[in-house]
Order: structure tokens, then C-alpha cells, then sequence
């Protein structure tokens, strides 16, 4: 398995599941139906991962929800993350890690994205916490592990894998579990429960995964 090729692959599932976690609009919907097309003929190495099979039957659902129904998801969305008599599903990583102190977790937050090199834009729509904003940060850092396995600079490569982890670990598998739960209840089986529940299997494998590399990366170097 190319490392390169892997980074790549995860890159672009953290990319779709970030999108498909913001508003469905119709332009939104049309590159989030091409992508599942390309991942779903050529999904490389993610093929390879105990993983593939829930990304799969992701890829075909999305693929069935997004043709032709932008009115009705748009609908659903708003029910889940914007308005709702019910109350909504918060898309923020605050709300589940630090109910009581979201502006701790915010900070937090801007400082891992400022170590990687990161601004989050004062004209930004979305916060820092934000569910897309985090699973997009996590693509950039797939983005540069792999730029770091095509010039063969390993070290940098390792470094991408702690830094993977500790994201993983710390920001996004403690939280979006009981997201998928909570979107789970008010959507059913529907296109939002569907990704809210991939997005969160996807950090639990993925932790894993990104721990196991760099052991084995750092095996080698000690060699």
C-alpha cells in the first residue's frame, strides 16, 4: 500500500464528509454527487481498510440522496442545524466537549490550526469548532502527510501522523459519536444520520490506523 496514495484517499474522505455537513445547496450537491462517483470506481487503498465496506454503502446513498431532492434535504437540514421546535443537533464541538466553556475548546482549537500553519478568516460563516471546519482540518493534514511520502521526507510524515492523532483523539473522536447519535434520533436512516454516523466511524478507524503507521514508521527509522 502506498502511503502517499492512503493520505490521499483519507484526505478526500474527511473533504466529502466535511461538505456534506454544510448546507446542501444545488452547486454543493452536484460536486458532492461527482466526487462519491470518482470514490466509489477508484477508491484505492480506502478499499484495502476494515473500513470499506460502511464508506461503500455511504457512497451509494449519498449518491441516491443527492439526485434530485436538493428541496427536501435542504428542508432536513434546517430541522437538524438550524430551526426547530425539537431543538437542533449542534454542529459545534463545544457543545459536546465543553458545554460550559465552548470559548476553551474554541482557542484550543485556533491554535492547532495556527501550529499547522492555519488562519481561521474573520469573515469566516463557521466557527472554529465547527463540524465541516474540523473534518476539512483533518484533510489538510492527510493533504501534507502525503505531500510529505511523495518527497520522501518521512520525518515530516511522521510528524503528521502525531499530529493526526492527537486531532483524533482529542477533537474529533471524543464528539462526534454522540453528534451521530443526537442527529441519528431526529433523522432516522435518512442522508444526515447516514454521514454524521460515517464521519464517526471514519475517526474511530482512522485513529487507529494513524497509530499504527507511525509505530511502524518509527520503527523503521530506528533501524
Amino acid at each position: 500500500m502506498r502511503l502517499a496514495d492512503l493520505a490521499r484517499c483519507r484526505q478526500a474522505a474527511y473533504r466529502l464528509l466535511g461538505e456534506a455537513l454544510r448546507p446542501p445547496e444545488p452547486e454543493r450537491l452536484v460536486t458532492l454527487r461527482r466526487v462519491a462517483e470518482e470514490l466509489r470506481e477508484r477508491p484505492g487503498p480506502l478499499a484495502e481498510l476494515a473500513f470499506f465496506p460502511h464508506w461503500l454503502d455511504l457512497l451509494r446513498r449519498l449518491l441516491q440522496s443527492t439526485d434530485g431532492e436538493t428541496g427536501r434535504l435542504d428542508e432536513t437540514y434546517v430541522r437538524l442545524f438550524v430551526a426547530s421546535p425539537e431543538g437542533i443537533c449542534p454542529q459545534q464541538a463545544s457543545h459536546y466537549l465543553a458545554p460550559g466553556a465552548p470559548a476553551a475548546v474554541i482557542a484550543d482549537l485556533e491554535r492547532e490550526y495556527a501550529a499547522a500553519g492555519l488562519v481561521v478568516s474573520a469573515d469566516a460563516t463557521e466557527a472554529p469548532d465547527h463540524v465541516g471546519v474540523t473534518l476539512d482540518f483533518m484533510a489538510h493534514l492527510c493533504a501534507v502527510e502525503a505531500g510529505a511520502w511523495r518527497r520522501r521526507a518521512h520525518a515530516k510524515a511522521r510528524a503528521q501522523l502525531d499530529l493526526q492523532a492527537r486531532f483524533l483523539g482529542r477533537y474529533l473522536r471524543p464528539w462526534l459519536p454522540g453528534f451521530a447519535r443526537l442527529v441519528a434520533s431526529r433523522d432516522g436512516d435518512g442522508f444526515y444520520a447516514r454521514i454524521s454516523e460515517t464521519a464517526a466511524t471514519l475517526a474511530a478507524h482512522d485513529l487507529d490506523l494513524v497509530k499504527v503507521l507511525a509505530a511502524r514508521v518509527g520503527e523503521e527509522e530506528a533501524r
